[in-house]
């Protein structure tokens, strides 16, 4: 099973691969190497409280074209390398890591993954210095990402469930702030499809950055209706 370790044989009876030192420039890292459809992957190799790690899952899956810049940077542990990995070895020696078959679009691929850990490798993280700040859009505030079709795996979740930053920053930013500067309490016909006018919220609540929809009743309003009444500059709502 991945995260089991097992006999140094399983990695090094191949012919040498690159090291992941040779591979990726950053412990923190993202690249589309992996996969031959253009997703990138994130991962991170370096050290976790002084101990080599090599952790999986830090960015979920990155759809072809996403700018990887950002994903790759100096973070020094698991924790904080981009959205936390969510799969991690540490120690020295040979682990099984996860193949990509466990994931439904890649159930053909019939490659069967480890990873070496060296005990000689001292720890990157140690030997790099200026941390990078986690991936952020171009522009400040908080900014919608609209996929014009079905989310990629990973970001598909029931509304409201908090899901890895990378589904909001794949794609280009389109910033709330812009959209709704006016006042925190909005009306826009320019999301629905049909012109229909939608309502919502974007603001701070009990001193937290919030977010709300269906601020009107009966959630829509239709397409010629006078947007000014159902905008507000407070808490209150129409």
């Amino acid at each position: 099973d991945a995260g089991t370790q097992v006999e140094d044989s399983c990695c090094t009876s191949l012919a040498p691969q690159p090291s992941l030192t040779e591979m990726f420039d950053f412990p923190c890292y993202a690249t589309t190497d992996l996969l031959s459809d253009g997703v990138a992957v994130g991962g991170y190799f370096g050290c976790d409280n002084g101990v080599p790690a090599y952790g999986e899952g830090c960015a979920g899956l990155l759809p072809p074209g996403t700018d990887l810049g950002p994903f790759n940077n100096n973070a020094g542990s698991l924790e904080t390398c981009n959205l936390g990995c969510s799969f991690s070895v540490s120690g020295t020696g040979c682990f099984k890591i996860n193949d990509f078959n466990q994931i439904p679009q890649y159930a053909a691929d019939t490659r069967s993954f480890f990873v070496y850990l060296d005990p000689s490798t001292p720890c990157r993280s140690n030997l790099l210095t200026d941390p990078q700040p986690l991936p952020s859009q171009s522009e400040p505030g908080p900014f919608y990402a609209i996929y014009p079709d079905t989310a990629p795996d990973g970001c598909q979740a029931e509304a409201g469930t908090k899901v890895p930053t990378s589904c909001c920053i794949a794609l280009g930013p389109q910033p709330l702030a812009t959209l709704f500067a006016e006042t925190p309490c909005f009306a826009s016909g320019g999301l629905a499809p049909d012109g229909s006018v939608v309502g919502g919220y974007l603001g701070c609540d009990n001193g937290v950055q919030t977010y709300g929809e269906r601020c009107v009743a009966g959630g829509l309003l239709p397409s010629n209706t006078d947007l000014e009444p159902v905008r507000f500059n407070g808490h209150k709502t129409p």
